[in-house]
């Protein structure tokens, strides 16, 4: 069998347009950010007194007011970056939880509008209690929120300087589990080495735990946990998935020629059984894998 024989034959060439076809997806994917999935993201922001003076939160040099101004760079980024933006709620949290904003809302001025007027509300510190810090509470409500979203993916993102009053409750984290959301996490002023057990939260529920400075959260959250939130990775490993099992059939043919025949001499039916098992091989375990780190995106894209 010559090469030009094989490269005619539908059973080299089929295979091989589909691999070119897969690759290109998965190139362009990566390029162009195809595939990223539709998001829900609830920000709980920690408002209590270790963070700053809720009375004067547009004064610069806090903890809350860094997070508020990383709110809206977020936002920012969300809106000019994406084709279809986060739909966002945001809540502060300390002892109770306050919605800042009504509800998910993908303009970054009508969360903005609504986020900086609660916070105006001079009533707000009484009913956040911001002596203490219920992460639990805050998790617990912000989560709810997210449960009344049904078509898209759903995401928590936390920014709290790691000072609960009480420890997270496991099986709350369980529970978040099950019902699909992931929690991401930035602390303030937590050392490195103590971030596995403060982003706990995070590690349980598959999302990404950071450590910042005040000063760095805005870039945090809009560099790093942006990029987390909205990849689309499972998207370009699918593709590829696809592209290396359009590839295992693409070379039944040289195998059994110049391999097993060629290589190996072996008979030409056991060759041909030989080529045939190699590309049922990889096609399994390619599924298997696809399967574990991205099941199918455009069916299940969380």
């Amino acid at each position: 069998m010559t090469r030009r024989t094989i490269l005619e034959n539908p059973l080299f060439n089929i295979p091989a347009i589909a691999f070119g076809l897969c690759l290109a997806i998965a190139l362009l994917s990566a390029l162009l950010g195809l595939g990223r999935p539709n998001v829900n993201v609830a920000i709980a922001l920690d408002l209590s007194n270790s963070t700053g003076d809720l009375a004067n939160f547009e004064q610069p040099g806090s903890v809350m007011f860094e997070e508020i101004a990383a709110v809206k760079a977020y936002l920012e980024r969300s809106n000019t970056t994406l084709d279809r933006p986060n739909q966002i709620k945001v809540f502060g949290f300390a002892g109770q939880t306050e919605p800042l904003t009504e509800s998910f809302k993908a303009d970054p001025e009508a969360v903005e509008t609504e986020m900086l007027a609660k916070l105006s509300d001079p009533t707000l510190a009484g009913r956040l209690e911001t002596e203490r810090t219920d992460l639990n509470l805050a998790i617990t409500d912000a989560t709810n929120a997210l449960l009344q979203v049904s078509d898209r993916c759903r995401e928590l993102l936390v920014v709290t300087d790691g000072k609960p009053s009480t420890p997270l409750d496991p099986s709350l984290l369980a529970q978040i589990v099950a019902q699909g959301i992931k929690i991401h996490s930035i602390f303030v002023g937590v050392a490195p080495e103590d971030l596995a057990e403060a982003g706990q939260m995070s590690l349980t529920t598959g999302g990404l735990s950071l450590a910042s400075e005040a000063s760095e959260l805005a870039s945090s959250l809009q560099e790093k946990l942006f990029g987390s939130i909205n990849s689309n990775i499972k998207w370009i490993i699918f593709w590829l998935g696809m592209a290396w099992i359009a590839l295992m059939w693409m070379v039944i043919l040289p195998l059994d020629r110049w391999v097993f025949q060629g290589m190996f001499g072996l008979r030409i039916d056991m060759a041909g059984r030989a080529a045939v098992s190699h590309a049922l091989f990889w096609t399994t375990a390619t599924l298997i894998a696809v399967w574990k780190f991205a099941t199918i995106p455009f069916i299940k894209p969380c």
